[in-house]
């Protein structure tokens, strides 16, 4: 029987994790850290007893718990990203690292995964890649290649993964939850074609940890995941018809897990408790708007973007004419996304992989953040995070980027939207939920930019006004043309009217699809054409004119055009053919 995947993602980066007997300290830790205790339930109802555990140090990255050596019992592994390095233990307890090798990519903001794909009872490295959502699996707990590859899934991040046995046949294969949908996809054989079964049942928020788990030892593997306030949910089979198993069972300040640890064949719930609660935080100052980035700064080229896949695939399918003006895409730095497609903690593990790759590269990042509660009010792109969620996930993206000296452009169209009668739901809650935001981020040391629409659609007297009410002063000023193909002289001459009026603010503006002006459309525009390279610059009050949006990923259903976000080969190809 094949042990289920134990990927304890995102939810436990930055801080200290538990396995079964074995602590995974975390990465600022300067001196051993108190023993913390794990809590093992004994059963997923709802009265189920707790055995408890001393825990010991090991090292910090993203921990796994899986079975590494097929004896049975699984116990504690770690990814670090910024080196792609593992580092494993076959047995619990307090002892050091037991194996250590390389596997994988620094930068490409790659998940951890483990499983059994070959049937031989050992659950070996995998590596899910959100951006072009391919798969990478090790047969051995080693280094080398990937013996399987697929692509299963949403690109763009869309999705989020799992890895289970979930037709008991004794192999581990791929599956994923989908917030757009609220659907899981499980798909029971790692090859093309194979059986897909599609759940739809409860609703898993972005903060929420995904789990997968053997509750009754039937071999079958089934979802399941644990809120904040450790509400943990269970599916009892992989059916349409299952029913779930619910219990309450922790603190906030637990962090949840799943494993065999007892070797009994079934899978237990886990948790591990802090030995203290962590000093209150000294209260930060009021933020100040950070400098200008250096005009002599380069800006960070992703080299995981859906344009450079794109034009690998191309590549290798004989279109070489074709790849190479996609290439002419992915060569040029461009804002990296994030939203409530991934978990909260999912975003902040790419993140300090994007900081590290940047970092090591010298490059400036440059983020847009895309999860503002009823974004896109109804729109192609709809979606976002509840109030409280946002709020979490703000912190968590400030954490993840601070002192890295990012750009931060701030919710693509949330306040000029709100000149719309489809956003009048969120007409007062938004701007002051934006000021929160902008204060967050900027404390992190970030430059943070305010989208403020485009000289097409709001007034600069406006959108100065929404500007002000959502906390402008404490960023380092605002964002245009996100998304859109007005020209660079036109968005030039509103960006100064709305800066002369919020006290002189400084803006950057979107090039990336501008390079022949607008057209009158904005939903993925015949006749566009990508615009000058990114750059930053220091011209009065203009910081930068950069890609923000991604040429060549789709604004939504229209002009032939895939699903918003979806990379679409034709709408690339004619964006640069048109310059």
């Amino acid at each position: 029987m094949s042990r289920a995947l134990r990927t304890l993602l995102s939810a436990l980066l930055g801080a200290s994790v538990v396995v079964g007997a074995v602590i995974v300290a975390p990465a600022t830790a300067t001196a051993p850290a108190p023993a913390p205790t794990v809590l093992v339930r004994s059963g997923t109802g709802s009265t189920g007893s707790t055995a408890s555990a001393p825990g010991a140090v090991l090292v910090a990255g993203i921990p796994l718990l899986c079975d590494w050596n097929g004896d049975g019992r699984s116990t504690i592994g770690v990814y670090r990203p910024s080196d792609s390095t593992w580092h494993i233990r076959n047995s619990a307890g307090t002892g050091p690292v037991e194996r250590s090798f390389r596997y994988g990519t620094p930068g490409q903001g790659l998940v951890p995964l483990c499983g059994d794909w070959n049937k031989d009872r050992i659950e070996s490295p995998g590596l899910y890649r959100a951006s072009d959502a391919r798969w990478m699996l090790r047969n051995s707990v080693s280094a080398g290649a990937a013996d399987v590859q697929l692509l299963f899934g949403l690109t763009g991040g869309r999705d989020r993964p799992l890895v289970g046995d979930w037709n008991g046949d004794g192999v581990d294969t791929v599956g994923v939850y989908r917030p757009s949908t609220r659907r899981w996809f499980l798909q029971d054989h790692l090859r093309a074609g194979s059986t897909i079964t599609m759940l739809s049942t409860g609703a898993p928020a972005a903060t929420d940890v995904l789990i997968v788990g053997d509750w009754d030892g039937d071999r079958r593997d089934t979802p399941g995941w644990v809120t904040p306030a450790r509400q943990w949910q269970l599916r009892a089979s992989n059916a349409a018809t299952s029913t779930h198993r619910g219990f309450s069972w922790g603190a906030r300040s637990d962090v949840p897990l799943v494993g065999d640890v007892n070797g009994d064949r079934r899978d237990e719930p886990v948790l591990r408790r802090p030995a203290a609660a962590a000093p209150a935080p000294i209260p930060s100052p009021a933020p100040v708007p950070s400098p200008a980035p250096s005009t002599a700064a380069t800006l960070y080229v992703d080299p995981t973007s859906q344009a450079a896949f794109a034009a690998a695939r191309l590549r290798a399918a004989g279109r070489t004419a074709d790849a190479a003006t996609i290439d002419v895409i992915a060569a040029q730095p461009q804002a990296f996304w994030i939203g409530d497609w991934q978990s909260t903690d999912q975003v902040a593990a790419q993140l300090r992989s994007l900081v590290a790759a940047s970092g090591a590269a010298s490059q400036t990042l440059v983020v847009a953040t895309y999860a503002i509660p009823m974004r896109d009010c109804g729109g192609y792109s709809s979606g976002g995070l509840s109030d409280a969620a946002y709020r979490t996930w703000t912190a968590a993206v400030a954490e993840a980027l601070r002192g890295s000296g990012a750009i931060v452009i701030v919710e693509p169209d949330a306040l000029a939207l709100l000149t719309s009668p489809a956003c009048a739901s969120v007409a007062t809650s938004r701007p002051a939920l934006l000021a929160e935001t902008v204060r967050t981020l900027s404390s992190a040391g970030l430059r943070v930019y305010l989208d403020a629409g485009h000289s097409n659609w709001v007034s600069p007297e406006r959108i100065a006004e929404l500007l002000r009410a959502s906390g402008v002063e404490s960023a380092r000023g605002f964002a245009t043309n996100v998304s859109n193909t007005n020209a660079t002289a036109s968005e030039q001459a509103y960006a100064e009217r709305v800066s002369a009026l919020i006290g002189g603010k400084s803006y950057v503006i979107d090039v990336s699809r501008n390079g022949r002006g607008s057209t009158g459309e904005w939903c993925n525009p015949s006749g566009a054409a990508i615009g000058a390279a990114p750059r930053l610059v220091a011209e009065g009050r203009l910081d930068g004119l950069l890609w923000i949006k991604r040429p060549g990923e789709s604004d939504g259903p229209c002009n032939g055009a895939p699903a918003a976000g979806q990379w679409w080969d034709a709408g690339a190809l004619a964006l640069v053919r048109n310059r």
